[in-house]
């Protein structure tokens, strides 16, 4: 990775942000804040550029149509993993274009560190649910906090439980 072209991109994106430190000076009037805004928009679209070419040089064109399809389906996760994939090139951690089956090891690695479980343990004997009402209302927590929910059922209470009316 260390053609000419991510050398230029890395004094780019090393001027900028030395211009961003430096450059905080100049309220002269209602006119600043405008060239603030054009300047803060350009160089935003040089480190879009900068970002979009050092990605197209780690990633061959099946893996980078993979992290655009992942980057619309799940825009944080996309933006994360792109993050990612940037410090891995620019720090030398990747040898090559990272292929697609790369990157689903990757994601895969990614996903096994930020899952999340939630364990309820329902003691029935307490609960005026049902096991399916409680299953139906656990799936639909599921659906929409995407984390994975499990319940478990400790029926030894609820058989010493004389006025059970469920069963």
């Amino acid at each position: 990775m260390d053609d000419p072209e991510l050398a230029r991109i890395r004094a780019q994106r090393m001027a900028t942000l030395q211009a961003k430190a430096g450059g905080g000076g100049g309220g002269r009037g209602g006119g600043g804040s405008e060239r603030d805004g054009e300047e803060a928009e350009r160089r935003q679209q040089e480190q879009e550029m900068a970002k979009n070419s050092i990605l197209s040089q780690a990633l061959d064109q099946a893996a980078r149509a993979r992290l655009n399809t992942l980057a619309l389906a799940k825009p944080e996760k996309g933006q994360m993993i792109e993050n990612l994939i940037l410090r891995m090139a620019t720090s030398g951690q990747l040898r090559g274009k990272m292929s697609e089956q790369e990157l689903i090891g990757l994601l895969e690695q990614v996903s096994e560190k930020s899952k999340v479980t939630t364990t309820v343990k329902f003691d029935h004997h307490w609960g005026k649910m049902s096991e399916q009402e409680l299953i139906g209302l656990l799936e639909q927590v599921s659906k929409k906090s995407k984390v994975t929910t499990t319940a478990k059922f400790d029926r030894r209470r609820a058989a010493l439980d004389s006025d059970d009316d469920d069963f």
